[in-house]
């Protein structure tokens, strides 16, 4: 259980992050910009709250977290596509 909590967290994060900033700027390119970078960048720092110090390997789990968000953001901007055409299509 204690391993798979920082992914919950990571996820927590990157869905969160996408699903305010599409509402807030009802662009898809740039939530898909600013979300994973948001999310690495949160996830960083709650890591550096809770360890006290930096990671020695921070620049590789940034990299490697702004790639994992950008999968993710685009299936939750999927997801909101899909949704919100469907929600259309009731209200006619």
């Amino acid at each position: 259980m204690v391993q798979i909590f920082p992914f919950l967290i990571f996820f927590i994060l990157i869905i969160s992050s996408t699903v305010l900033l599409q509402k807030w700027t009802k662009s898809s390119v740039a939530t898909l910009i600013l979300a994973p970078i948001l999310s690495s960048v949160l996830y960083q720092v709650i890591g550096y709250i809770v360890q006290g110090y930096l990671d020695s390997f921070f620049l590789i789990a940034v990299i490697f977290s702004y790639v994992m968000g950008v999968v993710i953001c685009l299936v939750v901007l999927f997801t909101i596509g899909i949704l919100s055409r469907s929600m259309k299509k009731e209200n006619r």
